[in-house]
């Protein structure tokens, strides 16, 4: 799947936040139909827990402080995570999301340099 800014369609494209909602509703954590941003998702677990040890399933978040988050992924393992990303706010074209390799993929979690930690996956139980 491609990334695309804005993008709550799997064929015609994902942002981060619609691709985490994608996991939340489909592992029963959030109801269907719901949305939101990176900030959003943020405000709504940060209360319970934030960590700097990523495991399976948590939540790894992104940006210049955390009143200001830009992203957000899914961990797969302690190193790795899954993301829509590669674009900015400008890709919203498919051949622009081509152009930028921007799609669904796995990444490093601490690649980004505006890593700011993870909130555990038990939480949402």
């Amino acid at each position: 799947t491609v990334y695309r800014y804005g993008g709550r369609n799997r064929l015609e494209g994902l942002d981060c936040s619609q691709l985490v909602f994608e996991f939340l509703i489909s592992a029963g954590k959030l109801p269907h139909g719901d949305d939101g941003t990176a900030q959003g998702l943020f405000g709504r677990f940060y209360a319970h827990k934030y960590t700097s040890s990523p495991v399976f399933g948590d939540l790894a978040f992104y940006g210049k402080s955390i009143e200001a988050i830009s992203h957000v992924a899914i961990c797969i393992t302690d190193l790795l995570m899954i993301e829509a990303g590669g674009g900015t706010s400008s890709t919203k074209t498919l051949e622009l999301a081509i152009e930028n390799s921007a799609m669904v993929r796995i990444r490093p979690i601490k690649y980004r340099k505006d890593f700011l930690g993870v909130v555990p996956m038990q939480l949402f139980s």
